[in-house]
């Protein structure tokens, strides 16, 4: 019968897995993300979703709660970039993703952010932009 030590060594292992797992994640997610970014300035659209969405499929069930300050970001720039490559309806939906995913300030801060990111001209055009605000 294993030690009541034995037990606890092993739960303070797992956490540590975890931990590191999440650690990874989120790095991965950060790598993506800017990998993202820098693909939309080159205007390689179609690349730039397929990385950003590796991001989001990094968790997509945003399992970590900590996890979720970067996600919003993440939604935020696939809208960029659907908004870049004329993509309207798309950028539209993953606005509405970041939006209902930022909280506190960070939806204040996207929202204002939204009303001046050149990227997201196109879509500030669109009359359905001032109803997601």
């Amino acid at each position: 019968m294993p030690s009541t030590k034995n037990a606890r060594d092993a739960i303070k292992r797992k956490q540590q897995e975890d931990s590191d797992a999440r650690t990874a994640s989120r790095t991965l997610t950060e790598f993506y993300l800017e990998k993202g970014r820098v693909l939309n300035e080159a205007k390689d659209y179609e690349e730039a979703i397929a990385v950003l969405q590796k991001a989001v499929d990094v968790d997509p069930e945003n399992s970590d709660k900590s996890f979720g300050s970067i996600r919003p970001y993440v939604y935020y720039a696939l809208a960029c970039v659907y908004s870049c490559s004329g993509d309207l309806d798309a950028a539209l939906e993953n606005l509405s993703i970041m939006i209902k995913l930022g909280v506190g300030s960070y939806r204040i801060d996207f929202a204002q952010e939204a009303r001046k990111d050149p990227d997201l001209k196109n879509v500030r055009e669109d009359p359905r932009f001032e109803e997601e605000q």
